[in-house]
């Protein structure tokens, strides 16, 4: 579908009364994007087109989440705890406790220290000279290509680098670490939710008739 401008009224309410089916709301900032979300959330709610349960709001951040949450409650008058208003981070950790759960295990998260000590474990083993790499260096460069979605393959974006292989292979050991404690960092809750569900179709399934609608908050915050 053919995003929609926020130019002027007729293109707001179409994006209010839009139905099932992907939607790109464009406008610039501070034009009432969220405003608009909150509106067709209502829409949705009040025409009985979905049960409150049925639709999840997303955001960047648990600031922007909790705004949502007290302008949603504001405009319906009653308590909306319990409804699905999150960040992309707490989504992801959620579809994997679903996994952790039924092994009957627990997802472990582990911290930025955690993380960094595991990377530099990784250098070791791989034998990556930090005089060469730092470790903070090294570290920073994963924790951004996690966060961008990058596995340790799609990290190799020059062919024949042996500096971008040696780092591959750091960040293939250091994943195997994080394996091996039952652990995920932080940056990977994403990579490692998406990779559930490309595996996992029964649970994308049941995911999909249990959310009907997901509206996204700010998209362009997280546009590489």
């Amino acid at each position: 579908m053919k995003p929609i401008e926020l130019t002027d009224q007729s293109a707001r309410l179409a994006a209010i009364q839009h139905g099932e089916g992907p939607l790109v709301v464009r406008a610039p900032h501070g034009t009432g994007k969220t405003e608009l979300i909150i509106l067709r959330y209502c829409h949705l709610v009040e025409n009985k087109l979905a049960h409150p349960l049925e639709i999840v709001l997303l955001t960047f951040s648990r600031q922007a989440a909790a705004q949502m949450r007290e302008r949603l409650q504001l405009r319906l008058g009653q308590d909306i705890e319990h409804l699905p208003i999150t960040t992309f981070h707490s989504l992801a950790r959620s579809i994997l406790n679903m996994q952790a759960a039924a092994k009957k295990e627990g997802l472990r998260i582990c911290d930025a220290t955690g993380s960094y000590r595991l990377v530099e474990q990784a250098m070791t083993t791989v034998k990556l000279m930090e005089t060469v790499w730092p470790a903070r260096m090294v570290y920073d460069l994963l924790m951004d290509a996690k966060e961008r979605g990058k596995t340790p393959e799609a990290f190799l974006t020059v062919p024949d680098s042996s500096s971008l292989e040696r780092l591959a292979d750091v960040y293939r050991r250091y994943e195997a670490l994080l394996a091996e404690r039952k652990s995920c960092d932080f940056p990977g809750l994403i990579l490692g939710a998406r990779k559930l569900l490309e595996d996992d179709y029964d649970l994308l399934e049941a995911l999909q008739e249990r959310y009907r609608f997901l509206m996204v908050d700010e998209w362009q915050d997280g546009a590489p």
